[in-house]
């Protein structure tokens, strides 16, 4: 973990409790403004996953996997098609260069 840089009141705070105070009052502000993005992270990832029922209420923890598995399935759905997509040209070529050629079929 990098360590951060000193901010410019960090050497003129010494002993005063006054600075103290000021420091303990900004950093406390600055992680609850951080706690508070990374809320509104997993609100935002929890939005998209589709549950059942979708306002129940889940734990960090339950997002993070929920959304892994929602990826998982997503990229098989993803192969499937294109799986099927390239089944289906194939046949489809292969069904258009049969039936088109040969002029006689059922007139009577």
């Amino acid at each position: 973990r990098l360590k951060r840089r000193p901010l410019p009141f960090d050497y003129e705070i010494g002993e005063n409790p006054y600075l103290k105070l000021v420091r303990r009052i900004f950093t406390n502000s600055r992680e609850r403004w951080r706690q508070q993005n990374v809320n509104g992270a997993f609100s935002e990832l929890r939005r998209l996953l589709p549950t059942h029922p979708p306002d129940r209420k889940l734990s960090k923890n339950e997002i993070l996997r929920l959304a892994m598995r929602y990826i998982d399935f997503l990229v098989a759905l993803l192969r499937d098609q294109s799986t099927t997509s390239s089944t289906s040209s194939t046949t489809t070529t292969s069904s258009t260069s049969s039936s088109g050629g040969g002029g006689g079929g059922g007139g009577g």
